[in-house]
């Protein structure tokens, strides 16, 4: 083990010299483990380039050509995109006679996509289609359908069709004919004219040309009247009312401009007006001025961005042309591309990752490097560039392409990698991040019952009744074994147990326990050592045995006692893996409804975020050798991404296929390092990481999925609640979502009374009106707090003890996000004299100007005012009281924030009276941007909030942080937990 700490020590301070010397004495010494002299052997040729002669940045080409993970099809509830985005479409797959008999009987694109071969060990090849479309046939309008449909839900509003014409004599026009021909085909489109000539080599060049384009006079007129028949279509693209179309090969036709001028002059002749006339562009272009044409269109691969050929040292073909594409798209990213060079705006292009070797035995090119990370990337920077450059009705994005399968550069799902291309374009224009949205179940939803569930895994080997489910937990701390084991009564199928300790002594005890769990079949408790935490218990014991089930679930007693909020993350985990009988029951249809789910686990638990990285340098290059460790591909396994995404907690239920890899690697406990000797990111830590890269190396897929509490609990009747709502508004209006989060508040009250401080018209105060027991208008005099103590100042004490609780609210929230009965209910659970929603932490910071009115910059914990809630044992206390009667009518609200809602939190705290928030982790959340002067996590990161069961969220959408409302309305539409005709609005 010394050696391996010299090793990390060498790669911390990059002396690369030292890191040779030590990588190959490790690797010589043939009774050092196996693991390590593997890792020792990937470091050498991933961080030494002078033990390969490859430059820095070249490693890439010893990973696959295509990096992805597999992904079923997502169907995204919002769709507020602000651009047309338009997708390059290939006719070439169908039959044709001019096809027959230049290429043979049957050609079709799928021809050349079919016969395709790796040229290079981890070479992408063969493409095939995904079963969902198979090698369909675009002469069937069946197939244009399908096509639209699945381009619609992914957000894509149309085809660029390529248009084969050739003075008169159109090929492969069946697609977009049967496009013209059907109206009720929801797709927009466009033509390309691609007026190239056909050659033998089908890739433009001059030579065995199959037919010409010889622009034959008069050609000008033909070609326009022909294609005019399209424009007549409500269906065609247009800006500002005029029929876009776009050229392919602009230079080619003599005398471009006098031939677009005659173009022009037709339309307007003819009736149709006005046309715009796109060309795709071209370096070529950059010194000349070209103003007969309406707007130009990037198309990669010709030059967009950075070129940086690689060299061919991986591929036998001499004659083959290697890219870096995360060269290309880093240039991009970074404003470096050609577009950026020009004085005006032009359309912007995203490819995937172009390899056209399936046209080609030689000469073919290959951009080495892509990941649908890298294509979310470019997409989400070029939809940035379109929003900020054009106005609302001409912004338009194109991909290359839908359908080029031959070229690598293709929307459509294949089998390997599923739907990844498309929803990673999708989420880019949703601005969603690049990560799968989780499965959750909605208010509405039905939970299934067994005899549902039963009938669903009837097409598997067994029915419910033979379905074989193993659990493993591995149980160190025992102290938090009771909440652990307890949620295993919820599970309503049977299933068999194992527990692994570290303690002996605690075998008899946890057998006792276990035996009075329902449904378990077979309980086992393994003694094993304090080594590897939960993962090496689990690999090592249970590797034989994980196979002989269907299904399994991983749990472990986290405890996490470097942070001080373990236990909100344990709770937070088991929610999400055993929430409920119907949640399990959800969980395992999820897994019968699709053989290619590997892993569902918990979302990221979100303060957890800034954790989640490899570590160093050299825990990356670690995790990639564990990586090529477990692919039979040896080192051509796809290039692990910057930041991984994995089940941090690893609490998941999983297929055994999908940790196959791992498990077969046969790691034994020496492998693990000592607790005493364990690193920051161990083995253990790095094989938590590679749970979803293991299931992609198999072609299985990693989901995520979100419990809520979809029921709504019955109110307790006995509880007489006074709420006093404060409602502002600055510009005069009562909104829907104001209205929805009044009725809810009057739902849960015996009485409501509404203090309005805003200046309304007669008809919103009516509103208001109907919406309570009592209305107060008053100025907005010291905020919301100056108008709860005028409230409060009309009640004598005895008045106050009619009510048992007290609840004090304001107009800043909407919501609710969690049905009011569960919040109250479970309050009442913990009783606690006084409760709130969320709590802010005790923070020192010299960046929050609240702070500056307190010693040492410090802020005390406090509950946030918006929702708080009081027991009689409060209201009617001497010290309530005394706090209300010093309340000032404060001008700023700054003072009204320091004084009171931090002061009333500590006020009743001192005087002895103890309280919560029903929303605990917001206070984690909080406390890791404490130094952030301006950041408050329920503004900032409300899609987090809802993720960790907060009932409401701000309703200042422009404090949120980018991405946060597209997040928080597709959580709307997807959970059912709010109206989405409400959330259908916000912008």
């Amino acid at each position: 083990m010394s050696l391996i700490s010299a090793l990390n020590q060498a790669l911390r301070i990059q002396d690369k010299q030292e890191v040779l010397r030590i990588c190959r004495s490790i690797i010589q010494l043939k009774d050092y483990p196996e693991s390590l002299r593997s890792y020792a052997e990937t470091t050498l040729k991933l961080y030494c380039p002078e033990s390969n002669d490859k430059a820095p940045g070249q490693e890439v080409s010893s990973h696959l050509n295509y990096n992805a993970s597999y992904e079923a099809c997502d169907g995204w509830k919002i769709s507020d995109t602000y651009v047309k985005a338009l997708a390059f479409y290939l006719p070439q797959f169908h039959r044709i006679p001019e096809n027959d008999l230049w290429w043979g009987e049957g050609f079709t694109e799928w021809t050349n996509t079919s016969k395709s071969k790796p040229r290079f060990e981890g070479h992408y090849q063969p493409r095939v289609p995904h079963d969902s479309i198979g090698y369909y046939d675009l002469s069937s309008p069946k197939t244009i359908r399908d096509q639209s449909e699945l381009a619609k839900k992914a957000k894509l509003d149309g085809f660029c069709f390529y248009y084969y014409w050739f003075s008169g004599r159109r090929l492969l026009e069946t697609p977009i004919q049967n496009l013209f021909n059907t109206p009720d085909i929801d797709i927009e489109y466009v033509i390309c004219w691609a007026n190239e000539n056909w050659t033998r080599t089908w890739d433009g060049l001059e030579n065995e040309a199959l037919i010409c384009q010889d622009y034959r006079d008069g050609w000008e007129v033909d070609f326009i009247s022909d294609t005019s028949r399209y424009f007549s279509d409500t269906r065609y693209v247009r800006i500002d009312g005029k029929p876009v179309i776009i050229v392919y090969k602009l230079l080619h036709i003599p005398s471009p401009q006098a031939s677009i001028e005659k173009w022009r002059d037709w339309c307007k002749a003819s009736g149709i007006g006005e046309i715009s006339v796109w060309a795709v562009y071209d370096v070529a272009f950059l010194d000349m001025q070209i103003t007969y044409i309406d707007r130009f269109v990037e198309f990669p691969p010709r030059q967009v961005g950075a070129l940086q050929k690689l060299p061919n040292d991986i591929c036998e073909e001499a004659d083959c042309h290697l890219y870096n594409y995360k060269a290309l798209v880093q240039s991009i990213v970074s404003d470096n591309g050609i577009a950026d060079k020009l004085d005006f705006p032009i359309y912007r292009t995203a490819m995937m990752g172009w390899d056209n070797s399936a046209r080609r035995d030689v000469g073919f090119s290959i951009w080495i490097g892509y990941s649908t990370d890298l294509f979310y990337h470019w997409c989400k920077h070029i939809w940035h560039y379109t929003v900020c450059r054009f106005g609302h009705n001409e912004r338009f994005l194109f991909v290359n392409a839908w359908n080029e399968w031959a070229e690598g550069s293709y929307l459509e799902p294949d089998k390997r990698f599923g739907y990844a291309n498309l929803n990673a374009l999708s989420r880019a224009l949703l601005s969603l991040p690049n990560e799968r949205f989780p499965v959750s179940y909605s208010r509405d939803s039905h939970t299934l019952s067994s005899r549902q569930l039963q009938k669903d895994w009837s097409h598997s080997p067994g029915s419910l009744n033979t379905l074989k489910i193993c659990i493993h937990v591995h149980l160190y701390y025992a102290e938090v074994a009771d909440p652990i084991l307890e949620r295993l009564h919820s599970i309503p199928i049977k299933f068999d147990l194992y527990i692994t300790i570290c303690d002996s002594r605690l075998k008899s005890l946890i057998y006792s326990q276990i035996d009075t769990i329902p449904n378990m079949t077979h309980g086992y408790v393994i003694d094993v050592p304090n080594r590897g935490r939960d993962i090496a218990p689990f690999i090592v014991e249970l590797r034989d045995t994980i196979p002989r089930y269907d299904l399994f679930l991983h749990l472990h007693s986290k405890r996490s006692e470097s942070v001080w909020w373990g236990d909100q993350w344990r709770n937070y985990l088991l929610d999400n893996t055993l929430g409920s009988p119907e949640h399990i029951l959800n969980i395992l249809n999820e897994f019968s409804s699709d053989d290619s789910l590997g892993i569902l686990s918990p979302p990221l638990y979100p303060p957890l975020k800034p954790h989640c990285t490899w570590g160093s340098t050299e825990d990356y290059i670690r995790a990639q050798s564990v990586l090529s460790r477990s692919s039979r591909m040896g080192t051509s396994v796809p290039e692990l991404p910057q930041s991984p995404r994995f089940p941090a907690g690893s609490f998941f239920w999983a297929r055994p296929k999908a940790l196959a890899p791992i498990f077969d690697i046969g790691y034994e406990y020496d492998d693990f390092e000592p607790e005493e000797e364990m690193p920051q990111c161990s083995l253990a830590h790095i094989i938590e990481r590679l749970w979803p890269y293991s299931a992609s190396l198999n072609c299985m897929r990693t989901e995520e999925i979100h419990y809520r509490q979809n029921h709504h609990d019955t109110y307790n009747i006995s509880n007489k609640r006074l709420c006093i709502h404060v409602f502002y508004s600055s510009d005069g209006c009562v909104g829907p979502e104001a209205i929805h989060y009044i009725q809810s508040l009057r739902d849960f009250s015996t009485k409501l009374i509404l203090v309005n401080n805003s200046d309304l018209d007669e008809v919103s105060n009516q509103v208001l009106a109907g919406l309570a027991d009592q209305i107060i208008l008053r100025e907005n005099n010291g905020f919301d707090f100056g108008a709860w103590r005028d409230v409060l100042n009309h009640f004598d004490v005895n008045e106050l003890k009619e009510y048992d609780e007290l609840v004090l609210t304001n107009s800043s929230c909407i919501g609710p996000f969690v049905p009011w009965t569960n919040v109250f209910n479970s309050m009442d659970l913990r009783a606690v004299d006084f409760w709130g929603l969320t709590i802010f932490p005790e923070t020192q910071s010299q960046k929050r100007p609240e702070a500056s009115r307190f010693a040492n910059n410090t802020l005390h914990r406090h509950i946030q005012s918006f929702f708080m809630v009081f027991s009689r044992s409060v209201f009617c206390s001497f010290a309530f009281r005394a706090f209300w009667s010093r309340v000032h009518d404060e001008s700023a609200l700054l003072d009204v924030t320091a004084s009171y809602e931090i002061g009333l939190t500590k006020y009743l705290s001192d005087s002895g009276f103890t309280y919560d928030a029903y929303c605990r982790s917001h206070e984690v959340m909080q406390d890791h941007y404490s130094k952030d002067g301006g950041y408050n996590a329920i503004y900032n990161h409300p899609y987090e909030m809802l993720l960790m069961g907060s009932p409401v969220i701000k309703n200042k959408f422009q404090a949120m942080w980018p991405g946060q409302l597209a997040l928080v309305k597709e959580y709307v539409h997807r959970t059912g937990c709010y109206p989405s005709i409400l959330a259908a609005n916000w912008h």
